[in-house]
């Protein structure tokens, strides 16, 4: 069995402190549940299951790389991103990391894969757009009932009739006593 390695490539910073870092390991440990004691030695089971995660926050880059981890996470860098936001234009690769580059490249060289990421883009916003106007019309309705509990109760103060007041406002009974209720 191979080893679980995730990676994750952050576009956002994780607080601040410790973590203003480009890149974190978080290597998982084992305890023992009753003594609360440390395992230090890790079954192959064990080992598959609590596998170490890498957590590099690209906003967290220096504009100067030193190190070889932080040259390779130049290649993702989003300052770099062109106006269209699918690809990254960077002036100088390193050399020990061109073959990489050129290969996390490919997709954005066929022109039906970032023609579906523009869709999926639009899709997003579209259901984005239709989440919040979705939002708002509850809203509303909600602010619309509350007016119009409001109203009913003051037409029942007033010692008018549900019946009455069915008629007034063109709702049933059974609507007026469901707007009475919630």
């Amino acid at each position: 069995h191979l080893p679980i390695i995730s990676i994750y490539f952050l576009g956002y910073k994780l607080g601040t402190g410790e973590y203003d870092t480009p890149a974190i390991i978080v290597d998982n440990s084992v305890i023992n549940a009753i003594t609360k004691k440390k395992i230090h030695k890790k079954h192959n089971f064990v080992k598959m299951l609590t596998h170490p995660c890498y957590i590099l926050q690209v906003e967290r880059l220096k504009p100067e790389r030193k190190t070889r981890l932080e040259k390779m996470l130049s290649l993702f860098d989003q300052s770099y991103c062109t106006e269209d936001k699918y690809i990254l234009e960077i002036d100088e690769i390193d050399t020990e990391f061109s073959e990489l580059a050129n290969y996390l490249s490919q997709p954005t060289l066929d022109e039906d894969f970032v023609r579906s990421l523009i869709y999926e883009e639009d899709y997003e916003k579209w259901r984005r757009n239709i989440e919040v106007e979705l939002k708002e019309t509850q809203k509303r309705e909600k602010d619309a009932n509350k007016s119009l509990k409001k109203i009913i109760t003051t037409l029942l103060k007033s010692e008018k009739t549900i019946s009455e007041i069915a008629i007034m406002i063109d709702k049933t009974e059974n609507e007026i006593n469901q707007i009475l209720n919630s």
